[in-house]
């Protein structure tokens, strides 16, 4: 009976997903804000907590996983916002979506939004048969400085390079603090976002 129990409790967290969110701890590949050719990350606003002594800022980073039969295909959703930057609430919502025929097993995908880096990466690592579609959009980013006609999608290697991602587009409004990107076309998995 108890063996019963745990089965079926593993069962629901596998099949509808957790979502959470935590300290940034070695979460993934080690990256620095800067890439070889100078374009930096663009980052989103950490996290901001009122305390009785005053204000702090937290690393944190938000998780959703889920399992997906790659013969049917599937998507990963995951949306939140919290207090943060010039515009005082920062908000994100992403998804990841995987054709019919993409891969041939049951995979537990995890999607991770960090906004140290404004990156999203992705596990486990691996390439696909065809590729999964991103698109996130986030809102409450202090974009002064960022260059709209400049702005890429990488996805970011261990040794710091990066290489740019097939998308249909990218938005962007600076004054409403948007940054988004529409179908982005991602062969394999690890950490990818926007670069300036």
């Amino acid at each position: 009976m108890v063996y019963q129990k745990i089965k079926f409790v593993l069962f629901v967290i596998v099949t509808f997903g957790i979502i959470s969110c935590g300290d940034v701890v070695d979460f993934s590949n080690p990256v620095s804000n800067q890439g070889p050719d100078g374009r930096k990350w663009i980052s989103l606003p950490l996290l901001e907590v009122q305390t009785p002594d005053g204000i702090y800022f937290e690393k944190i980073f938000y998780t959703a996983t889920r399992a997906i039969n790659g013969k049917i295909g599937g998507e990963l959703e995951l949306k939140n916002s919290y207090t943060g930057g010039p515009l005082r609430n920062v908000k994100f919502e992403s998804r990841l979506t995987f054709e019919p025929n993409s891969f041939d097993d049951i995979r537990l995908i995890s999607m991770t939004i960090q906004p140290e880096y404004g990156s999203a990466v992705f596990e486990p690592h691996g390439g696909f048969n065809k590729p999964a579609i991103y698109n996130v959009k986030f809102e409450g980013l202090d974009l002064k400085g960022v260059d709209p006609r400049d702005v890429r999608f990488v996805y970011m290697a261990e040794d710091g390079t990066y290489e740019y991602i097939s998308v249909d587009k990218i938005k962007i409004d600076v004054d409403k603090g948007l940054l988004q990107v529409i179908n982005a076309y991602l062969p394999h998995f690890s950490r990818f976002g926007f670069v300036n």
